[in-house]
């Protein structure tokens, strides 16, 4: 039997209410080349008896004795896929009918590029969840969210064979394997929306949103880390400050962390781990998004007036410029 060019996995946990959107979503793709891999991972509600009622013999369907979560599960279907390549799917969005097709095409046009995303638009109000489009761009976003739309992605199965889901980094584990992935492969994202992301209450990103963002500090700082600076002279305890912005800062910190921004873009163009211009405005970005919360938001409350007016010493003269600037802006806004 000839294998799909296509295989889809879809984990599925309680999704009574949306499964059969997402299926037929699938079935209605305009390339039809495909194995549909369903994996219900323990549900209690109606899941399973829906999905039963298909007859289609493009869907595999599997189930998890108990409720392993949606690595495990993921991991299942990957194992299992025999297609050309793997598409990624949630059982609570929509995959428009032309995804499949133009992210094939892009496979067929771009020998090189081995995992294809694009955007996505939330239902009911239609807000773009956009990524950037090239290589470089989506691996220097990696240092500050995932810049790969998980339940958007194709990739090509054989150029990440034996590369699996981390169950260790369960709520982030979508992050942590587009990292792992960025540093065997090439990238694209199609600038435009081939998914309908659905935004509800039982979402796992809403319920353990405090624990992807801890998940995700940790794995910019790994990132971070492989340029090899020192770990003594710039602890976790105090650069995870600034990457959360939550606790109270002292001014010998925040000269620090500039500090170590610095650091990083030196160590960086001697080791040449990252391409030197992305990476760049890599620290360039932290660097404004630091100073944009220390001077013009209340997001640390502990951070009083005069505690400011001492750390404007730490700042480059153009920067005291566009923070006054910025301050009169809002003022005016006000009036």
């Amino acid at each position: 039997m000839t294998n799909p060019l296509i295989s889809v996995i879809l984990p599925v946990y309680n999704r009574e209410k949306y499964i059969e959107d997402a299926i037929n979503s699938i079935l209605d793709q305009s390339l039809d080349n495909f194995e549909l891999i369903i994996i219900d991972d323990g549900s209690v509600d109606g899941t399973v008896s829906k999905i039963r009622t298909y007859t289609d013999n493009r869907i595999k369907f599997f189930q998890n004795q108990k409720n392993r979560g949606v690595a495990f599960s993921r991991n299942i279907g990957i194992k299992k896929a025999r297609g050309t390549f793997i598409a990624l799917m949630d059982s609570d969005d929509i995959s428009k009918s032309q995804r499949f097709a133009k992210q094939v095409n892009i496979f067929n046009n771009n020998p090189d590029i081995s995992i294809c995303g694009s955007w996505m638009e939330a239902f009911f109000s239609g807000k773009l969840i956009k990524q950037p489009e090239l290589d470089n761009q989506i691996k220097a976003q990696l240092f500050f969210n995932c810049s790969i739309n998980n339940n958007s992605v194709m990739y090509r199965r054989k150029a990440l064979q034996n590369l699996f889901f981390d169950k260790n980094f369960e709520h982030g584990e979508d992050y942590e394997f587009w990292i792992r992935a960025s540093w065997k492969r090439k990238f694209y994202n199609i600038q435009e929306s081939l998914v309908r992301y659905r935004y509800h209450d039982g979402q796992l990103t809403q319920i353990f949103k405090n624990e992807q963002e801890k998940i995700g500090v940790n794995l910019r700082l790994a990132l971070f880390k492989k340029i090899n600076y020192s770990q003594e002279k710039y602890p976790d305890e105090i650069l995870t400050k600034f990457l959360e912005f939550r606790n109270y800062f002292t001014l010998g910190e925040m000269q620090l962390f500039l500090t170590w921004l610095d650091h990083l873009r030196m160590k960086n163009l001697e080791s040449a781990i990252y391409p030197a211009e992305e990476f760049s405005k890599v620290i360039d970005r932290f660097r404004k998004e630091i100073i944009f919360k220390v001077f013009l938001t209340n997001k640390n409350k502990e951070i009083t007036k005069g505690w400011r007016i001492k750390a404007l010493k730490y700042l480059h003269p153009s920067e005291i410029i566009e923070i006054v600037k910025s301050k009169l802006k809002l003022r005016i806004k006000r009036v």
